[in-house]
């Protein structure tokens, strides 16, 4: 249910944004104007921001000049305010980062307490509070989770925070979330899950999925109501359970438990956890307001890595540049063997004349040059007798490179709306086989999945590989990528994991030039 409501999602927010049909580009300044839900709007928005942050670092790496001038820093701010106006996503960008923020909401509105940890913290064991406060900007349900963290920040004046901190520290508030009227409380939760998923479909839901139901409990901690939900759907027998079906197994109805209301507690009345204005108190929470030790001698071992990491590509792109700086000394080496070989021929004709040499190293350059072209200075001179056959070649092969390419700027952009990822799906398949995976992800990129991702399991990642070289379809690879992190417990924010769904995207989309050119920029091998 969830990966066809998450379609749905995507294709209606697409159709709301794509409405003219010569729209190439999504302006920042044009997508905030429409009528799409603000936590989508706003993950557009932090991506501009951290594109600007990446500008700035550079704007203000130079040691010459001091950037840090207050009425430097006034100019800066004002010119990166400009600039933000101006953003603007490719089609394909646009498309790729709808699809990334609509899984996030979700994610984050079954399993909050997953979804923040992994988003927060990434690659990271520690993080700044800062980066808390920027990264909670994502997210629009559930704001007292935003609040609660920083009252708690401004209480201890906590400067950094582990991973294991803040994990005990969003515990602690669905504690106190969940104290009292536990099972009205998860109810209100539920029905925010059902509200959000109606607004992504576009008609009402008033019934999850037993294991979305679940997997949203169990994050949150209530495994008491988690036991009842599984006891009832053995007796049941319940793939999806309504409102209703809910409310009488959190309130143990099945068990005639005495805690139960007289009443039914309906669907309509129940007002969501978002009506509900939750002071949440944190004083007496406690995660520790120091990083233990432990935690700081991990976080530097980890930077101590990642450097290492960062001087071993150093040295290897250094390698490889002085072996492209060697490569074109052989190729003129071989252009003058060619046209050494090719001048007696010429010399046979003319005999003595002086004019000869020189027309000797004008022949063979553009034969070099053109690929298609053969060597013989025979073949060369016969152009005009063959000239009706390269004119048939030259009518053919446009046709062959045009027809999946003219249809797919026209379909591009009167079609984009209703199914931009199939459309270009069926082009592409067209056109030819699709990549095998294992041609794209090699050298220190295969090293560094098989050891982030799968703990150095080489047999894992290549039966993983494998299965996504059977998969005809962006949407069912995806999908299927979704499932294995999820499984496996792979953090699908973690640099290596959004780079491995980036070249996965190509396999399938190889003619959305900005993955190809971030791929380039990182060095991929």
């Amino acid at each position: 249910m969830l990966e066809d409501v998450m379609d749905v999602f995507i294709e209606r927010i697409r159709k709301k944004v794509l409405s003219e049909d010569k729209m190439k580009e999504v302006p920042l300044a044009y997508l905030t104007t429409l009528d799409i839900p603000q936590s989508i709007k706003h993950f557009f928005d932090q991506e501009v921001e951290l594109w600007i942050r990446e500008e700035e670092e550079k704007f203000t790496s130079s040691d010459r000049f001091n950037y840090d001038l207050p009425e430097v820093r006034v100019l800066i701010d004002q010119i990166f305010d400009i600039l933000k106006q101006t953003a603007q996503f490719s089609l394909p960008k646009f498309n790729q980062l709808l699809e990334r923020a609509v899984k996030l909401q979700m994610n984050f509105v079954i399993e909050p307490h997953r979804t923040l940890t992994q988003f927060l913290f990434k690659d990271n064991r520690i993080i700044s509070t800062i980066e808390v406060y920027d990264t909670l900007k994502y997210f629009f349900q559930f704001d007292y989770y935003k609040e609660a963290i920083s009252d708690y920040f401004n209480t201890k004046y906590l400067k950094r925070i582990s991973q294991e901190q803040f994990v005990t520290l969003i515990n602690k508030i669905d504690e106190k979330v969940f104290s009292e009227n536990r099972v009205e409380m998860t109810l209100k939760v539920i029905k925010t899950i059902m509200n959000f998923l109606s607004e992504a479909r576009g008609t009402e839901v008033t019934s999850l999925p037993t294991d979305v139901l679940i997997a949203a409990l169990k994050d949150r901690n209530l495994n008491d109501l988690v036991e009842r939900v599984e006891q009832a759907q053995k007796q049941i027998q319940l793939t999806e359970m309504t409102f209703e079906d809910i409310e009488n197994i959190l309130f143990g109805r099945f068990e005639e438990s005495p805690e139960a209301p007289a009443e039914k507690i309906s669907f309509d009345e129940i007002e969501s956890i978002e009506e509900q204005e939750l002071t949440i108190p944190v004083d007496d929470i406690d995660v520790g307001e120091e990083t233990p030790l432990e935690e700081q001698i991990k976080d530097a071992v980890e930077e101590l890595e990642r450097f290492d990491e960062k001087l071993s590509e150093l040295e290897e792109d250094e390698l490889e540049l002085e072996e492209e700086e060697e490569e074109p000394e052989p190729k003129e080496e071989e252009l003058k063997l060619e046209a050494e070989e090719e001048a007696p021929v010429e010399e046979e004709s003319v005999m003595d004349e002086p004019p000869a040499e020189p027309e000797l190293k004008e022949h063979p350059i553009p034969e070099v040059e053109t690929e298609h072209e053969t060597s013989s200075t025979f073949e060369t001179q016969q152009e005009a007798t063959v000239e009706s056959e390269s004119a048939v070649e030259q009518e053919y092969e446009p046709q062959v490179e045009e027809e999946p390419v003219e249809p797919s700027e026209t379909d591009k952009s009167s079609k984009v709306a209703e199914d931009l990822a199939d459309h270009l799906a069926k082009q592409i398949a067209g056109a030819g086989p699709l990549e095998d995976l294992n041609n794209m992800i090699k050298g220190r990129t295969r090293k560094k999945i098989i050891k982030k991702l799968f703990r150095k399991d080489e047999a894992a990642f290549n039966e993983f590989i494998n299965k996504l070289n059977n998969m005809s379809s962006w949407k069912e690879a995806s999908h299927f990528i979704d499932d294995t992190f999820y499984e496996l417990n792979i953090n699908p924010y973690s640099k290596e994991a959004i780079t491995f769904s980036d070249i996965v995207y190509m396999r399938f989309f190889p003619k959305d030039k900005y993955i190809g050119e971030r791929l380039e920029g990182d060095k991929f091998d």
